[in-house]
């Protein structure tokens, strides 16, 4: 059997474990010689560093977050939940959101190993003694609080890379069937605008998000994020305004940084851009293209490895 079929046939049922599936997806990205989705494969494998690097299906939005309390005389409430309008706007995504960061295999095993179960993320101490006294009644201090993570969502998460890698292994097939069966020598069996184009739709959740483009221009753009140019020109396809693009310019200027990958000033200006986009203050067509934007700016500074 080849291997792109023997990855299909994998990610089709929840009988082979998912790092199982996710080395022979390394096997694989080795073989197409792109570096982009054996630094994913790596990453859902051994764990993201990074909250920044995190793709769209591995960040839940808004989870219920609950505190403990304890007031005067000792009384104390349990498990109260806490609002989001209690804490500062600018504090929310940290302390709202659920952050998956492990591998697969620490979700798998926590699901195998407690059926029953919800899993607390606990808030960083910082922002406990930040809140302790705000966030809840009158002369109380929060002593605990936590986001819940359902089964719900870890099932959904794994599942998503399931369909994710399904959906690659069927369009990379349909592109070249013995593409799975290239050899680590010699031209990759994809141009490298068209992987680029397969990775980005199947694996991080679309790219057809370009205001005005076709898909053999965002072929183009993927192309060439490279350069500084070609990134501009990328992200004013995508909506972005001369402003932005500037702003962007000015905060790789600011970070003091690994050439190969963005400083807090990037990531700051990609959570404003999300952010504006979120509320629709930039006109593109689907919000997903907060998620290509990362997407874009990565290969952008991965380009300086190679």
């Amino acid at each position: 059997m080849s291997l792109l079929r023997d990855i299909q046939l994998d990610a089709t049922g929840d009988t082979v474990a998912l790092p199982v599936l996710l080395r022979k997806c390394m096997i694989l990205a080795k073989r197409l010689q792109h570096r982009p989705m054996a630094l994913w494969v790596d990453h859902e494998l051994n764990d993201y560093n990074k909250v920044e690097d995190l793709p769209p299906y591995r960040v839940f939005a808004r989870a219920q977050v609950l505190g403990n309390f304890i007031g005067p005389f000792w009384a104390q409430f349990q498990k109260l939940p806490i609002p989001t309008m209690a804490v500062e706007e600018a504090h929310r995504d940290m302390l709202f959101n659920a952050y998956l960061m492990y591998g697969v295999a620490h979700y798998e095993a926590a699901l195998a190993d407690t059926p029953d179960q919800e899993w607390e993320l606990p808030w960083p101490a910082d922002f406990l003694v930040y809140y302790s006294t705000r966030v809840g009644p009158n002369n109380y201090t929060c002593t605990k609080a936590w986001r819940i993570i359902t089964r719900g969502m870890l099932q959904g998460m794994l599942d998503q890379i399931r369909n994710r890698v399904l959906s690659f292994a069927l369009e990379i097939e349909a592109e070249n069937p013995e593409a799975g069966e290239a050899t680590l020598q010699g031209s990759p069996p994809i141009p490298e605008a068209k992987m680029q184009q397969i990775f980005n739709t199947n694996i991080y959740g679309g790219t057809n998000v370009v205001s005005s483009g076709s898909q053999s221009q965002i072929s183009d753009f993927e192309q060439n994020v490279a350069t500084w140019d070609g990134l501009a020109a990328a992200l004013r396809q995508i909506g972005l305004k001369e402003p932005d693009i500037t702003d962007l310019a000015d905060a790789i200027q600011a970070d003091v940084t690994s050439p190969s990958k963005p400083g807090p000033a990037v990531t700051g200006w990609v959570d404003s851009i999300t952010a504006k986009i979120t509320s629709g203050a930039i006109n593109v067509t689907n919000s997903a293209a907060g998620a290509l934007i990362t997407s874009l700016i990565l290969q952008h500074f991965a380009s300086a490895t190679q």
